[in-house]
Parts: structure tokens; sequence; C-alpha cells
């Protein structure tokens, strides 16, 4: 569920979290002018737009959920003109991909930017076709992504505006790495080495949630439900929060998961909290997945 102050973090995050690919193939850095305080005076209008903007069927979905963010932030704190937003492309009778924003900037260019925010897991052992870097849904991987996103999605608009002077990706997300792997040697050419870390846990490793809080700090946990798998995790030290949000003390959340486990196999994504000033902020975000995982597709 969310709440006013939630949606501007995730707003926030989307305008100021490092980008998820190198610096070389971002669309230009678009929080120059936001300072993150300033964002507040958007609080209702931010709400009154995701409400207005999420049908049922869209309101779990973390990447629709990001592109509605990077909407508003285009048409109602930017202002520029938006000329097309989530326009499919056709060839023929077939549909052949979709634009998800093609806008006039402050210069009154053409610019055509494809967005996304991806989670990826570090494993060792590559994939059939060579990835390291794969999705919870093991049917996803960092390579194959990239390459649709600079080969496919991007050219798509060549032909349909022709006159577009910019073109840009605009990656945000987080990659997990398993505690008892060693990290990789390299990384892919598109990962900006700067990408957000988290952690990745098989639900055999469940123990390690006691170490990491330990080394954390942290004595509280959930489990965090979809799209809200954006900014840092906040829950007030309040009854109805507490309750609201399901903290529970790490050790409960262990003996959820495992239950969890023996029912279903899909993944879940945890967040550590310790108590500062007040609150309970998160201090570390990790992925439990199946024993299966990545040979479950």
């Amino acid at each position: 569920m969310k709440t006013c102050q939630q949606a501007i973090r995730d707003l926030d995050w989307v305008l100021t979290s490092p980008t998820l690919i190198s610096p070389s193939h971002v669309a230009e850095e678009i929080s120059d002018s936001i300072e993150p305080t300033n964002l507040n005076q958007f609080q209702n209008e931010l709400a009154e737009f995701i409400h207005r903007e999420s049908p049922r069927r869209d309101q779990y979905r973390v990447g629709r959920y990001f592109e509605q963010l990077v909407l508003f932030y285009l048409k109602h704190i930017r202002q520029v003109e938006i000329v097309a937003s989530g326009l499919q492309i056709r060839d023929g009778s077939r549909t052949v991909g979709e634009l998800d924003f093609v806008f006039r900037d402050e210069q009154g260019r053409l610019q055509h930017w494809e967005t996304a925010v991806k989670f990826y897991l570090f494993h060792p052992d590559p994939t059939e076709s060579g990835n390291h870097l794969i999705g919870p849904d093991s049917r996803d991987n960092f390579e194959k992504k990239m390459q649709r996103l600079f080969e496919h999605q991007l050219p798509l608009s060549n032909k349909p505006f022709p006159d577009i002077a910019e073109r840009h990706a605009f990656v945000k997300g987080r990659v997990f790495y398993h505690p008892e792997f060693l990290p990789p040697t390299s990384l892919p050419d598109l990962l900006s080495p700067d990408h957000l870390r988290g952690v990745w846990l098989y639900r055999r490793d469940l123990d390690w949630l006691s170490r990491l809080a330990e080394s954390s700090g942290s004595g509280m946990a959930r489990i965090v439900q979809k799209p809200l798998w954006l900014s840092p995790d906040i829950v007030t030290d309040t009854p109805s929060d507490l309750t609201a949000k399901q903290l529970v003390p790490v050790e409960n959340l262990q003996a959820q998961l495992k239950q969890h486990f023996r029912e279903s196999s899909s993944p879940r994504l945890v967040s550590l909290l310790a108590r500062q000033s007040g609150e309970w902020r998160e201090v570390e975000r990790v992925f439990v997945v199946a024993e299966s995982w990545p040979n479950d597709r």
C-alpha cells in the first residue's frame, strides 16, 4: 500500500539513486535542479497522479510504477511537453515494441527515453547463454535486457520520429551478491561500477539473516511487497505502522520464509531494519530464492 510519503521517497530514489548502467549510456542527470526536500510539495499531486494512472492490473508491477514516477517528473516537475508515452509501434498487423517517453525538452529538441528498473542476482556459474547477472525470474538477465534496450527499443523511434535529437536509456536498480560466493573479477561493460548492492540467499541459507542482522545492527525485518521495491524501507515506530507493515523480529521472519518456501518457489524481497531516531530504517536488502533457482524455468 502506497502512502504519500512512500511515493515521495520512491520518486526521490528514481531521481537520485545511482544508475545501474555505465554513465556513458545513461540519460542526462535529471536531478540537478531538484532538491530532495523540495519534493514534499508534490505529495498530494503525486498521490492523485499515481492513483489515476494505476489500473488495477498494474498496481503490483514494479516496472510500471517506476515509469509512472518518471512520467510525473517529466510532466509535473520538469514540465516538458510529452509527445508520446507508452506508444505502441506496429509493423503491419504486428506490434513490435513500445516507446516509453518521447518529449520536447527545454531547448525544443525531441528526446526519446527508454526506462527500466531491474534487479539481478550475481551467480558465479553462468547460464547456458553465459550470463552471471540473473533476475529473480531467471528468464531475465542483464545482458539480454541491455541488448534489447540498445539494439531494439531505442532504435524503434527512428521511423515515427526521425527528427529526434537524443535517445537515452534511464535504468535504475540493484545487483545482489551471495555472501559465500566470491565477487566477480570483472563486470559487464554496460554495468555501472557504482551500482546499488544487496545480498541474496537460497532458502537453505536463511540462517544468514541472523548474521546479516547482527553485522548491520538490525533487529527487525519484513517482506517488501511489490511494487514498493524502490527506495530504502522506513517504518515509523508506531503500533499502527508496525502492524500494517508486518515488522517482526528477524527470527520470526525466518520462520515465515521457511513456511513460504514449503508452499511456493516464488522469491521474496526482505528488508532488514534498525531503529534510528525514533523510526525503523533499512540497513540491508536481501533477496531470498528457492533452491531450484536459477534452473526453475
